[in-house]
């Protein structure tokens, strides 16, 4: 009869009690009705309070949502973070391919210098001198002044006395820009000087001489130990360089600014 009940009533802890008392009295026990009135569930044993316990019945619905709370302020700043580690090297380029190789430069041609002794028999220096020659080209001579007829003149210029003289120098050919001119002494110095200078034309001009020169190319003049060259014509020489000086000259290398070019001047040199 108890598990009829059971299966129609939810089981509860009360009701088993209610239960539990109907049914003494119901049995004519009302004595002990009377003397076990069961009012707690602490009255009956844990083990068969357990028995009488029905399962857990479905979960119920869950409660609408509630409205969410406002954004709260934004934190502070944390500690910065440790540095990173460093990147990897990048991969080396490749090399780029050699060009091509430019064309041979034209060598240049050196400048000899063979001194003519006085006495030697030589038709271009009767009184000795200087041969200059560039390669395999036709000679220049800077021969030495012959003596005056009851006179003779001093075997060297003597020390802070100037010389003058003239110089022309034309480029070898009409399609080339390379002039050579021999400037030769009428008195030889008594040793090789060591200063030569280009003044061009343009540098007189502009009042800028270079160190030893100065005058211009109609009145040229040197310091001791100066060999001041004045280009006579503006703009016919482009740069200059002396070669193979000797007691009696020098020859002068000459680059002309256009192809078969020439230019005159004049020149000074004072012995030291």
């Amino acid at each position: 009869m108890l598990r009829a009940v059971r299966s129609r009533v939810h089981v509860t802890p009360a009701t088993v009690i209610a239960t539990i008392a109907l049914v003494l009295a119901m049995s004519g026990g009302a004595y002990a009705a009377g003397r076990y009135l069961i009012t707690s569930t602490k009255q009956i044993k844990p083990s068969v309070l357990a028995q009488l316990k029905g399962k857990l019945g479905p979960a119920g619905a869950n409660g609408a949502n509630g409205t969410p709370g406002a954004q709260g302020a934004p934190g502070g700043q944390g500690p910065q973070g440790p540095q990173g580690l460093a990147g990897t090297k990048g991969e080396k380029g490749e090399k780029g391919e050699t060009g091509p190789t430019g064309p041979q430069g034209v060598k240049g041609a050196s400048v000899t210098n063979t001194a003519i002794a006085a006495n030697q028999a030589n038709e271009n220096c009767k009184a000795g001198g200087a041969e200059f020659k560039v390669g395999a080209g036709v000679p220049t001579f800077a021969c030495n002044g012959e003596a005056a007829k009851g006179g003779s003149f001093p075997e060297f210029l003597p020390s802070g006395k100037t010389e003058t003289g003239t110089f022309w120098a034309k480029a070898s050919s009409e399609t080339s820009r390379t002039a050579v001119t021999a400037i030769s002494f009428a008195i030889p110095l008594k040793a090789v000087g060591s200063n030569f200078v280009f003044v061009k034309a343009s540098q007189v001009e502009k009042h800028e001489l270079p160190v030893g020169c100065s005058g211009s190319a109609e009145s040229p003049e040197a310091k001791p130990d100066y060999l001041c060259v004045f280009e006579g014509i503006p703009g016919g020489v482009e740069n200059a360089e002396a070669h193979a000086a000797s007691k009696a000259g020098v020859v002068y290398l000459l680059g002309m600014e256009s192809e078969g070019a020439f230019v005159t001047g004049t020149w000074a040199v004072t012995a030291e």
